[in-house]
């Protein structure tokens, strides 16, 4: 059991492999998006979750985007806790990276949560925990950033990636808390171009982000013979 929490496979190929599933369960989603009419531009990658679109069964579409949105999350979680694991052995007893940890693992829950309880059937849940899990990122991207600009482990180089998520998230938060409400002055269903543009250009940076994370962790770990 202690091996499985604690495994180089969180922190180099679960996220390559859970990237590379949610793309595809988002394409799928939407082929099989039951009206056949998802806006990239008006509807939020949630929408593609939803168990009915305009009182159709969207069952395909909401078992693909749902299933996806869990194993992310917790692919998310398992990530954190593992690189908690492999920085603690630079930093010990290190307050700020026990904060990583905490709020990697939120974050990772929050995402989960975002599956578990669609849009038209939990509305005020998914909402908390969709924003929840963006507001947890947030944190997670500004320490992160800083525990590898301060760290021999990784190259500064992947600081500044994690830097320039950190700018991007910022905004978007910004968006959330201060942008009022996606709907007004749209169709029932449809939302504005400026919100939806905005989340899916964040789960994009999400995504490069992370994989670019685990290009520098896999040199380290395949250049120094390391456990954990």
């Amino acid at each position: 059991m202690h091996s499985f929490f604690k495994n180089k496979f969180w922190l180099i190929s679960a996220p390559r492999y859970a990237v590379l599933y949610f793309v595809l369960s988002v394409l799928a989603a939407g082929f099989f998006y039951v009206t056949g009419e998802y806006s990239i531009k008006n509807n939020f990658l949630s929408q593609l979750g939803q168990l009915y679109v305009f009182k159709n069964l969207n069952i395909i579409s909401f078992l693909i985007f749902n299933i996806s949105l869990i194993i992310m999350g917790l692919v998310l979680s398992m990530f954190y806790i593992n690189f908690f694991y492999l920085f603690k052995l630079e930093f010990k007893h290190n307050f700020i990276l026990k904060l990583l940890l905490f709020f990697g693992v939120i974050s990772g829950f929050c995402f989960s949560g975002v599956g578990i309880f669609p849009t038209d059937i939990a509305f005020k849940y998914h909402i908390f925990f969709a924003d929840t899990a963006f507001y947890s990122l947030l944190v997670v991207s500004i320490i992160q950033t800083y525990i590898i600009f301060k760290s021999n482990f990784l190259s500064n180089q992947y600081s500044m990636g994690y830097l320039i998520f950190c700018i991007f998230l910022v905004f978007y938060v910004r968006l959330l808390i201060f942008g009022g409400d996606p709907s007004i002055g749209m169709p029932k269903g449809y939302y504005q171009s400026n919100h939806v543009l905005s989340q899916k250009l964040i789960v994009l940076t999400i995504l490069i982000a992370t994989l670019h994370q685990t290009l520098g962790i896999r040199k380290f770990l395949n250049d120094k013979e390391i456990n954990y």
